[in-house]
């Protein structure tokens, strides 16, 4: 009853999540891009100032709710090294959006080949893009019409997928909303049921005629029934999500998987067991026959075993029985020498993966210390310009307090030679007084 409540729970409130990339050279305004979409479809959400946005290192993150959808984007970060690390994060997406800066035409080429190498990844044939012309403000930016002239060459690589060149202003929040419309209506799951999923106890409760029960037994059927369908229609989206998701590369295993979703179901004959209790009349072993194989229930003393029913799988069935049977040849036994070049072979195979395996990590090895020493450069550079600044600043302040202290005793020696002139003027009207 638990599996059938949560299952219903989950069909009627859960969203379904879609991952989406936001990729693009470092500067080129994807976190500003996020945290407009994030104001304009999150309520209550306060988000950073847009004046104190700096450049992105390693990957940030924010969900938003359209619909029935639920977004997460993950913004990873365009520098050249971080680059390497975009495909790590393909093979989980459902859309990505590419931003361009319309203001650098220098770095429109870099741009270029950023997104030729990405689109050309395996791990993204189909997924829906979105190019985003940002800083469409901007005087003298690049128009749509201009960057689809200059990726024109990248179109044959984009291949069958949604794709939208968008004009937009992150700063401003202009052609947020479409945007994001646009992606929601590409990633959402295709409507209408799964080829093959109406098979088994689905298409059975359509057609299912109900024992007479009684008044007494309408209203607990009916919930039970109503619970059943829910569970099944939960299941049903579940695959639907599940084989959109999948591209090309991986549609063999999800047909796998879908044909053994497919056994399950037929396996699952809940409600007709339920009817069965109240129904006096025997019912004969039911004996069930899919592509070729035959599969025998029995019923079995639930007391004792903890199941209502066992099933029992036959052999399968021979399709041509007329048809002579084959025998499988004999195998030949190998030599020594043969044994010899195969074990010699294998060994030059495992040989050559270790050397591979090795070389991989000595390129790991040599590109991790790349960007330590690089992250050591910015390091000192920034020290060094921390000392600098505060050095300068220790100066000015010394400056400052020398000339402070200087006008002080200036206004002491003033004030000194004002008093010995007061009283000399005093003395003198004293002489003459006297």
């Amino acid at each position: 009853m638990y599996t059938l409540l949560s299952g219903l729970y989950k069909y009627m409130f859960q969203k379904d999540e879609y991952c989406i990339l936001i990729l693009g050279l470092d500067n080129a305004g994807k976190t500003t891009f996020l945290e407009q979409t994030k104001t304009k479809f999150s309520k209550n959400y306060k988000g950073m100032s847009l004046s104190k946005i700096t450049t992105t290192v390693g990957l940030n993150i924010g969900t938003i709710d359209v619909g029935n959808a639920r977004l997460m984007f993950w913004d990873l970060g365009g520098q050249e090294e971080l680059q390497s690390l975009w495909d790590k994060y393909y093979a989980e997406s459902h859309g990505v959006i590419y931003v361009i800066d319309s203001t650098d035409e220098e770095r429109l080429s870099e741009s270029k080949e950023a997104f030729e190498k990405m689109i050309t990844s395996e791990s993204l044939e189909g997924i829906p893009l979105l190019v985003l012309a940002n800083k469409q403000d901007v005087e003298n930016c690049l128009s749509v019409p201009d960057i689809k002239t200059a990726f024109s060459d990248c179109a044959p690589k984009i291949g069958k997928r949604d794709c939208l060149v968008q004009p937009c202003t992150a700063l401003t929040g202009d052609g947020v909303n479409e945007g994001i419309e646009w992606m929601v209506k590409c990633v959402g799951p295709t409507q209408g049921p799964i080829q093959g999923l109406t098979q088994g106890p689905i298409q059975g409760l359509k057609s299912f005629k109900p024992c007479v029960l009684g008044p007494v037994w309408a209203l607990p059927m009916a919930l039970f029934g109503a619970l059943h369908v829910a569970m099944f229609g939960a299941l049903r989206k579940a695959l639907t999500t599940s084989l959109w998701i999948s591209s090309t590369s991986r549609s063999a295993a999800m047909t796998s998987t879908v044909s053994a979703y497919m056994d399950k179901i037929k396996e699952m004959s809940m409600l007709s067991l339920i009817c069965s209790c109240f129904n006096t009349q025997p019912r004969p072993t039911s004996l069930v026959q899919y592509e070729g194989v035959q599969a025998q229930t029995q019923s079995v003393n639930k007391r004792a075993s903890g199941q209502a029913f066992e099933v029992y799988l036959e052999a399968p069935m021979d399709p041509s029985p007329d048809k002579p049977k084959s025998k499988a040849p004999l195998r030949k036994e190998l030599s020594l020498e043969q044994l010899q070049q195969r074990l010699g072979a294998a060994d030059q195979r495992r040989k050559s993966q270790e050397a591979a395996v090795l070389q991989q990590l000595a390129e790991k090895r040599e590109h991790e210390q790349a960007v330590l020493r690089k992250a050591l450069e910015e390091s000192r550079s920034f020290s060094r310009r921390a000392e600098e600044k505060l050095s300068h600043k220790l100066e000015v302040i010394k400056e400052n307090r020398e000339a402070h202290l200087n006008a002080l005793k200036q206004r002491l020696q003033q004030k000194e030679a004002h008093a010995a002139q007061v009283r000399r003027n005093k003395e003198v009207q004293s002489d003459y007084s006297g």
